[in-house]
């Protein structure tokens, strides 16, 4: 497999997407392009945690990875 292109994604430009508890996510990509939260077969996002609560459930199809970037 080869790469034909690259597109470069700035953070300033990704929307914020508030969480009820006080989180932002911000989605990065999603397959297909544009799907709802309840259509997506994949999505990548960065989130800033606020507070600890509870994660959003999705379908049971859905694996959630989590991974910080926090700076100790």
């Amino acid at each position: 497999m080869s790469v034909t292109s690259v597109t470069l994604i700035r953070s300033a430009d990704l929307v914020a997407s508030p969480w009820k508890n006080g989180g932002v996510t911000r989605e990065v990509a999603a397959y297909p392009e544009g799907a709802s939260m309840d259509a997506f077969v994949w999505r990548v996002s960065i989130a800033e945690v606020a507070q600890a609560g509870p994660f959003r459930a999705f379908r049971a199809s859905i694996a959630r990875w989590c991974c910080s970037t926090a700076q100790a």
